[in-house]
């Protein structure tokens, strides 16, 4: 009668998990179910008929209020803090074998899949408590009405009408990836300026600074709002919005959960499509398969090589794609596109390889063959060119090997795939093997 959900995350998390909430609440209509999330992202609950109450204090929770505790995030403090509250039945991730005996309704999330989406993940946390996860998950975020007013207020204070087309900037972005270049931001601009629409900028104190360098190239085009809305206020905001452009981060997940089209820019290798890409919204997803020596730490890292690889003219032809409705809802396929970086190796069977190599190649998946016998060294290029898929044709000892080892250096270890001839080498009946193997594989 009585559910906790635990979710003190970024913007972007807790939106991706009001597909749960909805179905938690269609498995259990009678109950209340109670968010606990940071200050920051409790308007993203705002109106939520699935949510009866939001709190952002952890120490005004009441022991024995709960029933049920459900974790969508998976760390120490908050595990130990439902089992110290007494709540009787708590459904958490055991992935992290050292916190999973302070659950007692386990269920494992296979986050080495970088095939399953967050939505798909945070639903199929839920399978224990016999919820079958529905065939279309919708995203749920609502606009205040009060904030809505303001917005156009303060809109029309800068010389925007109802009439106008809007397209939002997003110039910064969370520590799980990499800002795209603001004086590229600023060229994008002026070009859609002269099209006649009106550039909007949002964000908090950290973008003035972008917004500025942004403005250069803009001709001081660029309408900066950073720091002048609230949460409630971004969403109202975002809801005016003809067309978003940011990279992945929290306001591009307000934008599809508006069903706002968007051009949503990956720029680090770290940050796959298939995991993060927008949510059932028109777009287009643009992300280039960099080869960087370094282990990727975008929170850490200040080379700006992912992001100088796009260019303004690629980013002004994806939103022109957008506007003139050549662009669709998401296309799963797509999305693997940029996510898996694939590598083909042989040492006999050179025909079955390069068929292999040929296949994905001419989809436009982003492949690279190799032949063993010349001893590369594959540590190196799993680093170098963002490698995740090995498809082995000939199997190895030593190359699997390779690949279990490859976890310290890079984000996730490479998955080895191990040849089946009885496999053709169509692009679709590979991809599904890719799929197969990633969710059998737990390592």
């Amino acid at each position: 009668m009585n559910i906790l959900v635990i979710r003190p995350d970024a913007i972007g998390d807790c939106l991706l998990i009001t597909p749960a909430l909805a179905a938690l609440k269609n498995k259990f209509p009678d109950a209340k179910i109670t968010v606990l999330v940071k200050e920051l992202t409790r308007d993203v609950f705002l109106n939520n008929p699935n949510v009866g109450e939001i709190i952002t204090d952890e120490r005004s929770i009441k022991k024995n209020k709960f029933d049920l505790s459900v974790h969508f995030y998976n760390e120490f403090h908050y595990a130990w803090l439902a089992y110290r509250l007494g709540i009787k039945h708590r459904l958490g991730d055991t992935s992290k074998p050292l916190l999973s005996w302070l659950y007692n309704i386990r269920t494992f999330q296979n986050w080495r899949d970088i095939t399953k989406h967050e939505v798909t993940q945070n639903l199929a946390l839920l399978k224990p408590l016999g919820i079958v996860p529905p065939d279309d998950p919708k995203l749920e975020l609502f606009v205040d009405q009060e904030s809505r007013i303001k917005i156009d207020k303060i809109l029309a204070d800068h010389g925007v009408s109802a009439e106008d087309k809007i397209i939002g900037l997003h110039l910064s972005t969370g520590l799980s990836n990499k800002a795209w270049l603001p004086e590229r931001f600023g060229e994008v601009a002026r070009h859609f300026t002269a099209r006649g629409y009106k550039i909007v900028a949002s964000g908090q104190a950290t973008d003035k600074q972008l917004i500025a360098e942004a403005q250069k190239a803009a001709q001081n085009k660029i309408i900066d709002l950073s720091t002048k809305t609230s949460l409630r206020e971004l969403i109202a905001l975002t809801s005016r919005y003809t067309l978003f452009i940011g990279v992945d981060t929290g306001p591009l997940h307000i934008a599809a959960a508006l069903n706002v089209p968007v051009v949503a820019i990956f720029t680090s290798p770290y940050s796959y499509p298939s995991r993060w890409g927008p949510w059932q919204t028109k777009q287009v997803v643009v992300k280039k398969m960099v080869a960087c020596e370094d282990f990727c730490r975008p929170r850490l890292c200040r080379k700006i090589l992912c992001a100088e690889q796009i260019s303004s003219k690629e980013i002004i032809a994806a939103a022109e794609q957008v506007l003139t409705g050549e662009a669709s809802q998401p296309s799963y396929q797509e999305w693997l596109k940029k996510t898996f970086s694939i590598m083909i190796t042989y040492s006999n069977n050179k025909t079955r390889a390069e068929n292999v190599y040929r296949s994905l190649a001419r989809e436009n998946y982003n492949v690279v063959l190799i032949d063993t016998n010349k001893k590369p060294n594959l540590t190196k290029l799993f680093k170098e060119l963002n490698i995740n898929i090995l498809h082995a044709i000939d199997n190895s000892l030593k190359i699997r090997l390779t690949t279990l080892c490859s976890g310290p250096t890079l984000v996730l270890p490479v998955l080895y795939v191990k040849d089946n001839p009885i496999i053709s080498c169509e692009t679709e009946n590979l991809l599904s093997f890719y799929q197969e193997t990633f969710t059998k594989n737990v390592i």
